[in-house]
């Protein structure tokens, strides 16, 4: 109790008393962005994106050493593969009413498998 009354009142911890109200203020939106994600059954979305920018940053770095494409960062691919990626799951979950989830699993070993190549 008497660590918590220090965390709370202290001067010195300032930056802890700050991380401790974002993290309470976080929580909220955080616990309700959670229930859709599995309401929705797209638990692992963010792995999926995860791996397919894995992808994005060996594509970038082939052709960073490749082709001679010095102003290529790897931050550029792994940006451009999140997002074509991100986009690819919801255009063929719109056009072709699949499951999210099997569409997320296609992606996470596509992005995967391109990534070690």
């Amino acid at each position: 109790m008497q660590a918590l009354q220090q965390l709370l009142f202290d001067d010195s911890l300032f930056f802890m008393r700050q991380a401790l109200l974002m993290g309470l203020l976080a929580s909220i939106p955080f616990g309700t962005i959670g229930s859709l994600v599995v309401a929705r059954r797209i638990t692992y979305l963010a792995a999926a994106i995860a791996h397919a920018v894995l992808g994005g940053i060996g594509f970038s770095l082939f052709a960073k050493f490749q082709w001679g494409w010095a102003w290529l960062h790897p931050m550029a691919g792994a940006m451009t593969a999140g997002i074509l990626s991100s986009l690819l799951i919801g255009w063929v979950n719109m056009k072709y009413k699949a499951r999210e989830d099997t569409v997320i699993g296609a992606i996470w070993s596509l992005g995967m498998a391109s990534g070690l190549l």
